[in-house]
């Protein structure tokens, strides 16, 4: 299974597939260093507007390319989220506004195994069934 990372503003639970298990999500504060690794590596942008990417982009040291898409996320799927606190921005906003911030989380749907002997189902890297202990 392939795992893609999105880079986001936002998270809502209508990014989830139909096939995932919202009760599997885990959510991660992150230091701006953290975030930043993350951010280096190769991910597809999900950000709607051009002045929040580009405050991100400000943020983060390096480019996030505004991107108005749908997103599905999958088992074994991550999302970078800078979730912005602060007043309403203003249009054409370059730079956060005074006593705005951005906290970054890591929203992390784990991979899943269901177990053949019983059914049930496992997340994460560990394969050994919780269910039955068979797999």
């Amino acid at each position: 299974m392939t795992t893609t990372t999105f880079i986001a503003n936002a998270f809502s639970l209508s990014m989830l597939s139909l096939d995932a298990d919202a009760g599997a999500i885990t959510f991660r504060r992150l230091t701006l260093a953290e975030a930043r690794e993350i951010a280096e590596q190769p991910h597809t942008s999900c950000v709607g507007h051009a002045d929040t990417a580009r405050m991100m982009s400000a943020e983060l040291g390096m480019s996030v390319e505004p991107n108005r898409c749908s997103v599905q996320l999958r088992h074994g799927d991550r999302m970078l989220v800078a979730q912005y606190s602060g007043p309403r921005l203003p249009e054409g906003a370059t730079e956060l506004p005074e006593g705005a911030a951005f906290r970054w989380m890591l929203v992390e749907l784990p991979q899943t195994h269901q177990c053949s002997f019983c059914g049930f189902r496992n997340y994460g890297s560990s394969w050994h069934c919780a269910g039955c202990g068979a797999c």
